[in-house]
């Protein structure tokens, strides 16, 4: 798949949102989502205002998205 560059916390944030995950615990360093008919959160590490490059491609493996689909919904972000 490659490697992808850092990208804001707050596209990823939305992006999973609009995709009908609830965020439901940030505490600490870390923020993890959930859905419905979804048997394991998506958690993502923060440790500053991006998120770097394999922890997206690991997001866009669990949202079952290609790279291309996920970009073209990042970028309206």
């Amino acid at each position: 798949m490659g490697t992808l560059d850092s990208i804001p916390l707050k596209k990823i944030r939305n992006l999973l949102k609009k995709n009908g995950w609830i965020e439901y615990h940030g505490k600490g360093s870390h923020i993890a989502f959930k859905k419905d008919g979804e048997n394991r959160p998506i958690v993502i590490p923060v440790h500053g205002k991006e998120i770097v490059g394999y922890c997206v491609l690991q997001i866009i493996k669990r949202l079952k998205l290609t790279r291309d689909e996920f970009l073209k919904n990042i970028n309206k972000l």
